[in-house]
This record gives structure tokens, sequence and C-alpha cells, in this order.
């Protein structure tokens, strides 16, 4: 029984840590993509503004 606990809670640490990791990916290109948005939004008022 102790045995299947801890097998449960490796594999619930196994799970989190891969959680974790997709999470930060996600806020990864999330931020990547509010940047270009940024640069674009730019370009379009560099150029509204000549």
């Amino acid at each position: 029984m102790l045995a299947d606990l801890e097998t449960q809670e490796s594999n619930l640490r196994t799970t989190m840590l891969r959680i974790s990791g997709a999470i930060q990916v996600l806020e990864e290109l999330l931020a990547k993509a509010e940047e270009e948005e940024n640069l674009d939004d730019a370009k379009k008022v560099e150029v509204l503004s000549q």
C-alpha cells in the first residue's frame, strides 16, 4: 500500500512538472506575441506620423 502511494506521488510530481513547463512555454509565447503586436503598432504610428 505504501509503495502504491509513493508511485502515485511520483506520478503526480511528474505531471505537475510537465504542467508547469507547459505554462512557462505558453507564457513565453504570449509575451513574444504581445511584443510583436507592440512593434507592429509602433510601426503603424511611425507611418502615420510621417
